[in-house]
């Protein structure tokens, strides 16, 4: 039950969530009664089906068994991270390093990209995108539109090392301001940040 350092504004309150990369619920659990309608994706079997048993009692909580990507509809093979923490599952892509056991594959499971995750939500504004997705944050939104987000909140991954690491913090920059944490690269260490 790792949630993270994610910051909801009040603001935020009625409105949607796109949480991508929801491990076992913990920010569903948490922020359940804050929006008024939240779709998840949740790539690893095992998360995903405990995802569904708590979501299955709120009718505002959609779930996507799905693995964000750059395109939607291929079939990627989920890696395990050495740690076998819970939930450290990698799509297999050219960002993992040595940190990610590629002889030890979990499942595989359909792609989707973020226009398809926009789309299937249905609204004219996202207010909050939640994302947490191991590596897999780079696909998914670099030289994407975030235009309709009004809040991200992200973990940022650096096994893909500082050039995809600086390349997707400056794109989220031209249309999002970093409200907090520290995006300076580190090459052992994830960053939580903040965007408006």
């Amino acid at each position: 039950y790792n949630l993270g350092l994610y910051e909801v504004p009040h603001e935020t309150f009625g409105g949607v969530c796109l949480d991508v990369g929801a491990n076992v619920g913990s920010f569903l659990k948490k922020y359940v009664n804050h929006f008024r309608k939240i779709h998840y994706y949740e790539p690893l079997d095992r998360c995903f089906k405990i995802c569904q048993d708590f979501s299955k009692n709120y009718s505002h909580i959609h779930g996507f068994n799905k693995a964000g990507y750059s395109v939607s509809g291929k079939r990627l093979r989920m890696i395990s991270h050495l740690n076998l923490d819970s939930g450290s599952c990698a799509v297999e892509s050219e960002l993992l390093n040595d940190d990610w056991d590629i002889n030890n594959m979990i499942n595989c499971v359909e792609s989707i990209c973020l226009e398809d995750m926009i789309k299937e939500l249905d609204e004219p504004v996202i207010d909050y995108l939640k994302m947490d997705c191991e590596t897999s944050e780079y696909h998914i939104l670099f030289e994407k539109d975030l235009t309709i987000f009004n809040y991200i909140g992200i973990e940022v991954h650096a096994q893909p090392g500082e050039l995809k690491h600086s390349q997707l913090i400056s794109h989220i920059k031209t249309t999002h301001q970093l409200v907090s944490g520290d995006a300076t690269y580190k090459s052992n260490l994830n960053n939580e940040l903040f965007f408006k």
